[in-house]
């Protein structure tokens, strides 16, 4: 198959944006900024004349830092929306020409479903002030970074050429538990965050006991997933060479990034001041926040190289 190189490089650019969004995101969390700026389409200025999102005033933007945190992350948010309907189009365009399997135009869809939804439930959270949908956009937001990763993986040319590697016991369970897991150790952490200098949410005592728990039973859930990837790998790679190592790369990958963020959460737990968000608290609790994104974007991805892996894996070939 002659592979069109646009899909992918528009889902990736949805990623790279996406990254940016959840970067920001964080911000929001950190200083408490979820309503710096309100209304969601029609903002209000801090004369209480209203604007449209696009058009808010470059003085009022900057008018102080939670406001900029907040507009940010919308604008970045509306640019999200815009590649990714790009790229959904691109990829129907693309399988139509038969440069691109019809899985990933679906994957592409899905993507860009789950980013409208995302986007829905920041605006309703807006509106409500409802924490309860601040924290759940917290969470979904990381998700739907991985599902964007779906998208880059299912348009790339590796993905779209490589056969079933007929791996007898490829992992895909185990790496299912684990992207199920990273989900919910990225749920325990933002339960924290949320609560921490927010009045308006309850605050569990042992939320951080939780948070620091499920930190050492995903390290479990990787460190399996690493031996059990390995052994995949090697049992295939005479067949597919290029899979094989896609496989072991991703498996390094997961190992630097999950070493990586239990070296942040330490430093967030030493950073952690009182009442006021210094610097390097927000920079550290940033950089937290998006590796975790990372780990359950590798994870998830992991499944369906995985699953390529096996036998049946054809059935995600790029023209199936």
């Amino acid at each position: 198959m002659n592979v069109s190189p646009w899909p992918h490089r528009l889902a990736l650019a949805t990623l790279i944006c996406t990254l940016l969004l959840v970067a920001f995101g964080s911000l929001v969390t950190t200083f408490t900024a979820g309503m710096a700026v309100k209304g969601w389409w029609i903002v209000e200025g801090q004369d209480g004349a209203e604007h449209f999102l696009l058009f808010f005033p470059g003085h009022e933007w900057t008018r102080d830092p939670g406001t900029f945190y907040e507009h940010t992350h919308r604008m970045i948010g509306t640019v999200v929306g815009v590649v990714a309907i790009l790229t959904a189009l691109s990829a129907t365009f693309a399988a139509r020409a038969g440069a691109l399997g019809r899985k990933a135009v679906v994957v592409c869809w899905v993507a860009l479903l789950a980013i409208a939804i995302q986007g829905a439930i920041g605006g309703f959270r807006v509106l409500e002030n409802s924490p309860g949908l601040a924290f759940l956009h917290g969470v979904l937001g990381q998700l739907t970074f991985a599902v964007i990763g779906l998208a880059v993986m299912a348009t790339s040319h590796l993905w779209q050429t490589s056969g079933p590697g007929r791996a007898e016991r490829a992992p895909v369970g185990l790496a299912w538990a684990t992207s199920v897991f990273a989900l919910i150790q990225i749920g325990l952490g933002a339960w924290y965050r949320h609560g921490l200098r927010n009045p308006d949410v309850t605050l569990a005592p042992g939320s951080l006991h939780m948070h620091i728990t499920g930190a050492v039973v995903l390290l479990g859930f990787v460190i399996a997933l690493a031996i059990a990837v390995t052994f995949c790998a090697r049992a295939i790679e005479e067949r597919e060479p290029e899979l094989a190592r896609r496989l072991l790369g991703a498996k390094k990958q997961l190992h630097a990034l999950i070493g990586i963020q239990i070296v942040l959460g330490l430093a967030a737990l030493v950073a952690k001041g009182g009442d006021e968000v210094t610097l390097a608290e927000s920079a550290i609790a940033l950089c937290h926040v998006v590796v975790g994104a990372l780990i359950l974007a590798r994870t998830l991805s992991l499944v369906f190289w995985l699953e390529r892996a096996r036998e049946g894996g054809a059935a995600w070939a790029g023209a199936a």
